[in-house]
């Protein structure tokens, strides 16, 4: 039904739902307002400094951060990768992203 309402393959209204749900703000049941799972990169897309092939990057190394790594670890790889996309190009940020998983997995 997006995809039919924006006029764009059922693929980028996937991402753009995907998007939406690691970028954009949460509600709890009861109303509540969550922060985005990636403040800084939400911050970040809002100012335009990180543009969409930046938010599949930053969200496929949500995804393939190993569980194991301790929480802080892993917030803070998350943050130094969102300052990371944006300042850099995509390929910049995806080579980037080895490096920060590397020191994550060390630390964690």
């Amino acid at each position: 039904m997006l995809a039919q309402r924006l006029r764009c393959s059922r693929g980028e209204a996937r991402h753009r739902i995907n998007d939406t749900h690691t970028f954009g703000l949460r509600h709890t049941l009861t109303g509540d307002v969550l922060e985005p799972l990636l403040p800084e990169a939400a911050a970040a897309i809002a100012d335009g400094r990180i543009g969409p092939e930046h938010t599949t990057i930053l969200r496929d190394f949500t995804t393939h951060l190993p569980t194991t790594i301790d929480p802080s670890d892993r917030c803070e790889a998350l943050r130094q990768l969102a300052h990371i996309a944006a300042d850099y190009t995509p390929e910049q940020t995806g080579s980037s992203g080895m490096t920060v998983r590397g020191w994550a997995l060390r630390s964690g």
